[in-house]
């Protein structure tokens, strides 16, 4: 388990998420569709995984932009999905969040021995992700290598 106490799941280190915040793509922020349903907030890689299979979007792993109760701005850990031109659907929080930078994932519905089926999430070059899990908080490091990324892309 990371030594980090806002860590929900397993990364290595800060400076390992670092990098790989470096080959994120950024998303474009949109309000959820018509007839689209918010899920529990503290689901969010079920409910991406969920809607993604269900109409056929990609779900995405990274960091939203979420502004807090208090109007501040603050990168949370965060699983959403996306329609083929990048916008987001994300039905897990009750507001949109500001900017979405993440990585696109894999997603393989198959069926369960107790009958229906099991989603399991994959890298796009096939390795299973054991650990749906997030940082809650980007780590300083983390949150200011999304601020640059951020403006890259913008």
């Amino acid at each position: 388990m990371s030594d980090y106490p806002d860590v929900y799941g397993e990364y290595a280190d800060e400076n390992d998420e670092v990098e790989r915040v470096r080959s994120f793509e950024s998303f474009t922020p949109a309000p959820l569709p018509d007839g689209l349903q918010r899920d529990d907030p503290h689901r969010c890689s079920v409910t991406a995984l969920k809607i993604a299979v269900r109409f056929n979007l990609t779900p995405v792993r990274g960091y939203a932009l979420f502004r807090t109760p208090e109007r501040n701005l603050a990168w949370l850990g965060h699983w959403w999905a996306v329609t083929e031109d990048g916008r987001v659907v994300d039905a897990s929080w009750s507001e949109t969040g500001v900017a979405y930078l993440g990585e696109r994932i894999a997603v393989k519905r198959e069926p369960s021995p107790e009958g229906g089926s099991v989603l399991s999430a994959h890298t796009l070059d096939g390795a299973l992700i054991p650990d749906l899990g997030v940082y809650t908080h980007a780590p300083c490091l983390v949150a200011e290598e999304l601020d640059r990324t951020r403006e890259r892309t913008a």
